[in-house]
């Protein structure tokens, strides 16, 4: 459970890099379709801790 934790984790922290990114080149369509996985991937992390 916990590898699974640190495997969303990091491709949170992946995304986010990839905002930054795609927010110096000004494309806002990519920003917000990342935003929204950063979002569920977030809500999911939220949900197995709650089952906890």
């Amino acid at each position: 459970m916990i590898e699974k934790d640190d495997k969303v984790m990091k491709a949170i922290a992946l995304l986010r890099y990839q905002v930054a990114r795609y927010q110096s080149m000004k494309n806002g369509l990519k920003c917000q379709m990342l935003n929204a996985e950063i979002r569920r991937l977030e809500h999911s992390l939220n949900m197995t801790v709650a089952a906890n």
